[in-house]
């Protein structure tokens, strides 16, 4: 059991930057961008310099918030894990900033991104603290104060995984702050809903169902080895406890082609002529002809099919194809049993939020039950007591 009081300060964090398109050297010039997350004064400084044709804003904030106030582009209300009004094939990019941590539906969001990006569109993924970093619990109950405001780094280093609420609270006290407060720290660590508490490998998990991952630039602390010996210890299902966050460079595949579709359809994938086909051209690095090909293009296809249906149909040639186009789709299986994998540390991770929520619920009721219990003990012995001193006051 490690003590609250012996956790060390998280430390500086190593390599901070929010300028992705700058440092992945990937243009957006003439293109049009999604941006989510960010505010007119982010838009200036890490979208505008880098030129692109056309800027849409997408906020689920409609009041007075930051990201709510932008006037020099289109502004649209929405929830990105939702469907949204854009049609398919909208946009060449997508840019966010501090996004990622906050999304319940990272799955919904990442698939309805891929639905409005086009066809080898780039996703800039941005966000940070994960739920398994030194800060992860994301607290931000007063900005001015170093241990209610997570930026300040001066919480101790993971305390929200490794400290019961009851340690968290006993802290809290020992640095003078109130049962009101020490309540709300932990309302903050474990139920705010503006944080989704993943952990740093689920998020990239879900990254790697929908899209090619093609760079990243992470943001990370120096953790001590017993601190990471001991997170390894309660969460063996996890290995990165250090980074914070950072950029990603994800892309949309041509035709649509990703670990996604996979992890949507559950049946088992059927190996007929026509997968024989798809299975030839993604081995073969097949890509999609332009326009004035298509007839080439198709006309290569109708022959494929048909030599590969008329083998198909005899014994000996028919066995062959299907032992080959089993080699080639050995890696799509492997995907399938990856995401299928993913999606039951996925259901894990809720239920073990779930079942912390409800612990956390009934020992709350527990509290207010004791509370009553000791008014009704002491409304009686009140009573008991005046009864006493008027009996004392008779026998004089």
């Amino acid at each position: 059991m490690i003590n609250v009081n012996d956790l060390p300060l998280p430390g500086e964090l190593i390599n901070p930057f929010k300028d992705q398109i700058g440092f992945f050297d990937n243009s957006i010039e003439g293109k049009d961008v999604l941006c989510i997350g960010f505010s007119q004064d982010d838009l200036k400084e890490f979208v505008e310099p880098y030129n692109p044709a056309r800027i849409v804003c997408l906020t689920l904030w409609d009041d007075g918030h930051k990201d709510a106030k932008i006037d020099k582009y289109e502004l649209v209300i929405g929830d990105i894990s939702k469907r949204t009004d854009f049609n398919e094939n909208t946009f060449d990019a997508i840019v966010t900033l501090s996004l990622f941590e906050h999304l319940i539906d990272i799955n919904g969001a990442l698939y309805e991104m891929r639905r409005i990006l086009k066809e080898n569109g780039y996703l800039y993924a941005h966000f940070g603290p994960a739920w398994s970093c030194a800060v992860g619990h994301h607290i931000y109950a007063n900005e001015e104060d170093e241990l209610l405001n997570f930026c300040k780094f001066k919480i101790p280093s993971h305390i929200h995984l490794l400290c019961n609420e009851d340690e968290i609270k006993e802290y809290y006290l020992q640095k003078g702050y109130s049962s009101a407060i020490c309540n709300e720290v932990i309302r903050w660590f474990y139920e705010t809903p503006i944080i989704n508490r993943l952990m740093y490998d689920d998020i990239i998990m879900a990254f790697k169902q929908h899209f090619y991952l093609i760079a990243s630039n992470k943001m990370y602390f120096d953790v001590d080895s017993e601190i990471l010996s001991a997170l390894k210890k309660r969460y063996p299902m996890y290995y990165d406890f250090t980074t914070y966050g950072g950029g990603f460079l994800l892309k949309k595949p041509a035709g649509n082609k990703v670990k996604g579709d996979i992890m949507y359809n559950n049946k088992a994938p059927k190996i007929e002529p026509q997968e024989i086909i798809d299975a030839i051209n993604l081995s073969s690095g097949h890509k999609e002809q332009s326009n004035d090909q298509d007839k080439t293009q198709h006309s290569f296809k109708d022959i494929l099919r048909k030599c590969v249906y008329a083998f198909y149909k005899i014994p000996v040639l028919g066995y062959l194809l299907k032992i080959a186009v089993r080699v080639v789709m050995l890696p799509r299986t492997i995907r399938k049993i990856n995401n299928e994998i993913t999606d039951l540390n996925i259901k894990m991770h809720e239920q073990n939020i779930r079942m912390q929520k409800e612990l956390h619920n009934q020992n709350l009721r527990f509290r207010e039950q004791s509370v009553r219990v000791n008014e009704t003990l002491y409304e009686q012995n009140l009573k008991i007591q005046e009864y006493t001193e008027k009996t004392m006051e008779k026998n004089k």
